[in-house]
């Protein structure tokens, strides 16, 4: 989860980039970063993603409610590139992703 808040406290002050920067890679897990929005965008959706791509043991937490809202999810494997794209190609358009301890990270 990242760093930048206290368990409980809101990410009102600080923006998406800001938000996925603070993001420090996990031992196993991949760890992507999504806004979401009402417009089709929805928690729902990208967890039907990852479902369809065969990622069934999935990790969230809701960030920021509203409009938009963000959202980060985690979940066991490495195979986060091909995730993003999936995720973008089904409208996520802001979101950015981060291999399990790799500080290398994708950003859409």
């Amino acid at each position: 989860m990242p760093e930048a808040r206290k368990k409980g406290e809101a990410f009102l002050e600080i923006s998406f980039s800001e938000l996925s920067n603070s993001l420090t890679p996990h031992p196993c897990c991949t760890q992507i970063l999504i806004e979401t929005s009402a417009k089709g965008a929805t928690l729902e959706k990208a967890l039907a993603v990852l479902r369809s791509s065969g990622i069934h043991e999935v990790k969230y937490e809701i960030l920021r409610k509203g409009e938009p809202s963000w959202i980060w999810l985690q979940f066991p494997g490495d195979d986060f590139q091909g995730v993003i794209l999936n995720l973008t190609e089904a409208g996520f358009v802001k979101l950015k992703g981060i291999h399990p301890a790799v500080k290398q990270q994708t950003s859409k």
